[in-house]
């Protein structure tokens, strides 16, 4: 009897210990070198770790602070993302307070910009573009 005890009481205490909750983390979605952007590192941009950017469209994360040092905020100021397609005109993805983050469609491929403007006077502040072998 103290022997089933004991090999309950061990598969309970590591059954515990597994029971931790490991959620995946995001993964980082590489930065491309745009010597011709400003680089206040206002946006980030992260992906599920099972998934890869790829040619035909990945879904990604995208967040903004642009209350970090060196950006000039004004009260109540707003950010704006644009997209520019790697062919194409930019697009208006989402705006919002100076924090904050929104999730893309299927749509995201190496080569891809994100741009961080201040909405009252257009004013770039952040630029990314996503790094990957070319499509």
């Amino acid at each position: 009897m103290r022997v089933k005890i004991f090999m309950l009481s061990v598969l309970t205490l590591a059954l515990v210990g597994c029971g931790e909750d490991k959620v995946p983390t995001k993964a980082v979605v590489a930065r491309a070198d745009d010597t011709g952007g400003k680089k206040h590192g206002v946006i980030t941009v992260s992906r599920e770790p099972s998934a890869e950017i790829s040619c035909t469209g990945s879904v990604v994360n995208v967040e903004w602070d642009a209350s970090k040092v060196g950006v000039p905020t004004k009260d109540k100021a707003e950010v704006q993302i644009w997209v520019q397609p790697v062919s194409g005109e930019p697009l208006l993805f989402v705006e919002g307070g100076m924090v904050g983050q929104a999730k893309t469609g299927n749509w995201v491929n190496p080569g891809v910009k994100f741009v961080a403007k201040l909405k009252s006077d257009k004013s770039v502040v952040d630029e990314f573009v996503v790094a990957g072998k070319k499509c």
